[in-house]
C-alpha cells in the first residue's frame, strides 16, 4: 500500500515538475506545489526528482527554502555528492550566495565552492585560501590521530615491558 502511494506521489511530482519547467513557471513549482508536497510529507519524493532537471540545466535556481530542503534530503540519503554536482549546474549569479557558501563549507563541497566563487564573484583567490585552510585542517586532524596512536603505542610498550 505504501509503495503504491509513493508511486502515485512520484508520478504526480514528475508531472508537476515537467509541466512547470516547460511552462516556465518555476514560481508555481517552488511555491504552491512544493508546499503541497511538504504538507503531505512527500517532499523527499519531490526533491529527488529535481536532480535530473538541474543536471540538464532545465532548472538553474532553487529558492533558499527549497535549497535547504534539497541539501537536507541528500544529506539524509548520504549523497552530498549529488548536491555538489547540482550546484555546478546552477546559475550562481542568482543563488543566495551566503547560503550556498555556508552549505559548501559545512559539507566540504569544495568543487562547488570554487565554482560559486569563480563564476559568481570572479574571485579566484578566496577559493584557494579556503582549499588551503581545508587541507591544513585535514593534515592537523591526521597529525592529532598519529600523535594519539604513538602515545598509546608508547604507553602500551612501557606497560608491557614492566
Amino acid at each position: 500500500r505504501m509503495d503504491l502511494i509513493q508511486s502515485h506521489y512520484q508520478m504526480l511530482a514528475g508531472i508537476c515538475i515537467e509541466f512547470c519547467v516547460v511552462a516556465e513557471r518555476l514560481d508555481l513549482l517552488f511555491g504552491d506545489i512544493f508546499h503541497r508536497f511538504v504538507t503531505v510529507n512527500q517532499v523527499r519524493v519531490f526533491l529527488d526528482l529535481l536532480e535530473p532537471y538541474i543536471l540538464r540545466e532545465k532548472i538553474t535556481y532553487l529558492p533558499p527554502e527549497v535549497m535547504a530542503a534539497f541539501v537536507d534530503n541528500f544529506q539524509h540519503k548520504g549523497d552530498l555528492g549529488a548536491v555538489e554536482r547540482c550546484l555546478l549546474h546552477m546559475d550562481v549569479m542568482i543563488l543566495d550566495f551566503d547560503t550556498i557558501v555556508n552549505i559548501c563549507r559545512k559539507h566540504r563541497l569544495y568543487s562547488a565552492l570554487v565554482h560559486v566563487y569563480t563564476r559568481g564573484l570572479d574571485d579566484f583567490v578566496t577559493p584557494l585560501e579556503l582549499l588551503t585552510e581545508g587541507a591544513m585542517a585535514a593534515v592537523d586532524g591526521h597529525m592529532d590521530k598519529l600523535a594519539e596512536a604513538a602515545s598509546g603505542a608508547a604507553s602500551g610498550a612501557a606497560n608491557g615491558a614492566g
